[in-house]
């Protein structure tokens, strides 16, 4: 398990995820480590389950790589493609609207 080693914008964007109340937004471009950044923000949140979406597999293989490498067991990751995820929702929708009609 590697120790987190935070550059100083992401520090400073841990520091003020305490501050957010209605989600944290991460922009910086690629290779800048948002990945690590929003890593670090749910393991100094104590999350208990983190969704990870995008549209490239690469990406999405990227958050699973920095996921073992820094070890957080302690956290449900669900990752998946944003396709897949449109197609859950989506038949969760169909079966409450279902349970309506009843």
């Amino acid at each position: 398990m590697a120790e987190l080693q935070l550059r100083k914008w992401q520090a400073e964007a841990v520091r003020r995820s305490d501050k957010i109340t209605n989600g944290i937004f991460l922009e910086a471009l690629g290779g800048r480590g948002k990945t690590i950044c929003a890593l670090a923000i749910a393991k100094h949140k104590k999350a208990k389950k983190v969704i990870i979406t995008n549209n490239r597999l690469a990406i999405l293989n990227g958050w699973i790589e920095a996921i073992e490498k820094i070890g957080l067991k302690d956290i449900e990751f669900d990752i998946v493609t944003d396709r897949t995820l449109q197609i859950v929702v989506k038949k969760r929708r169909t079966v409450r609207m279902r349970h309506l009609d009843c």
